[in-house]
């Protein structure tokens, strides 16, 4: 958002490793944690992890020969993942301009685009990329590689091309971690697939249960279904009513399937149940996510900006948009950074300096069960008037 916002592209390369996990050569892999100075006896323990397995295949009682096994880490163990990441970790120092970002398996290559030259930059980086796999037996998988590319410069969009001479074209939307994104940085399609899927997963749960009563339907709803429709929402938190609106009825319609609940609005069934709106369990979680950088719990890579005043205490900046497109600026002003600020800001000054998250969560429960929570709802409500920062804005008013 910060490259947008001055005016460059910004290319994203989302990198595919073939069966990484059992791919990690264990020759190679000892060898890594001689050099990260891993020695002694934990140095004998973890090569004795992989050594010595042996694999066969049984099909109708005949079986195969077995086999030693040279190469993967042993797959849902605590020591399987952190030995991947142990084995890829040197793959940071072969990529010279770009950045690099690595969740186990799932890799990309991000790079600022403001001239030609930069585009070039990133190809090298992506050739370094699979020098690197080569050299440490790792599979690419290029069929599975994707490009986004954000930005409004045309001139600057140019596909990036595999050693075999396959070409990665640009994308429209890319699944990043289960949070789909699109080129122009919206979540419509976000929004739209989890409320869908959320929607289908509502509608097996009461296909396949026939109870109706509170307790079972509450937990069938927060087991299968809100959880699909919270994933990352804190992220893709929408602003524009139709998605407000989309992501709600997942709630209001389940609900309106308990048993005795059915004939209640559904703000009066929100009250009855207990239960916060989607959209200010959303506004919840990024007060609470602010008060977790605020206090160091988390790292601050979103960048919020923390000042201190004798009335207001710790508020945070909400940044300012610069860039001549004025799309972009939207972007920006509704983006995580800058909402996140805006209602760190609308939560009483008093409650924020708590020191323990479970105390500010029931201070910031208490304030938030004082304002009036009435989500937008289809032939009833024409505005979103349910934020937090509508209801900050009234007050200061």
């Amino acid at each position: 958002m910060c490259d947008l916002n001055a005016d460059e592209n910004a290319d994203i390369l989302y990198l595919d490793f073939s069966k990484a996990f059992d791919k990690v050569d264990h020759a190679i892999l000892l060898k890594k944690l001689n050099l990260y100075g891993i020695q002694g006896k934990v140095h004998q323990w973890l090569t004795s992890f992989p050594h010595g397995r042996t694999q066969h295949v049984v099909i109708d009682g005949v079986e195969s020969n077995i086999i030693r096994v040279l190469s993967g880490v042993p797959q849902g163990t605590v020591l399987g993942p952190l030995l991947f990441i142990l084995y890829i970790n040197d793959l940071f120092s072969v990529v010279k301009h770009s950045k690099v970002k690595v969740f186990a398996d799932d890799s990309k290559l991000h790079k600022n685009i403001s001239s030609p030259s930069d585009c070039q930059l990133l190809q090298e980086d992506l050739h370094a990329v699979v020098r690197w796999a080569n050299s440490n037996n790792m599979e690419l998988n290029e069929n599975k590689f994707q490009l986004l590319q954000h930005g409004k410069n045309q001139d600057l969009k140019h596909p990036y091309l595999l050693p075999s001479g396959k070409s990665i074209s640009s994308d429209d939307v890319v699944k990043d971690l289960g949070v789909y994104i699109d080129k122009d940085l919206r979540w419509r399609q976000h929004i739209s697939k989890k409320s869908t899927e959320a929607s289908g997963k509502a509608g097996w749960v009461l296909r396949t249960f026939s109870v109706r009563d509170r307790d079972t339907m509450m937990l069938l709803y927060k087991t299968y279904v809100r959880s699909i429709i919270e994933y990352c929402c804190a992220l893709w938190s929408p602003h524009l009513l139709c998605d407000i609106i989309m992501v709600e009825s997942i709630q209001r319609s389940f609900t309106a399937k308990i048993a005795g609940y059915t004939n209640l609005s559904y703000w009066d069934r929100l009250k009855q149940l207990d239960l916060y709106s989607l959209q200010r369990r959303r506004e919840r979680y990024i007060v609470i996510l602010v008060w977790k950088i605020y206090h160091e719990v988390i790292p601050n890579n979103v960048n919020i900006v923390f000042q201190h005043s004798q009335r207001r205490g710790v508020t945070c900046l909400r940044p300012l948009g610069s860039s001549k497109y004025s799309s972009i600026n939207t972007m920006r002003f509704h983006s995580f950074s800058s909402t996140a600020s805006a209602l760190y800001n609308a939560v009483p000054p008093d409650i924020k300096p708590i020191p323990t998250l479970d105390k500010f969560k029931a201070a910031l429960d208490s304030f938030l069960h004082s304002v009036p929570d009435t989500p937008p709802t289809p032939g009833y409500t024409g505005a979103n008037g349910n934020s937090l920062l509508e209801w900050a804005g009234s007050k200061s008013q």
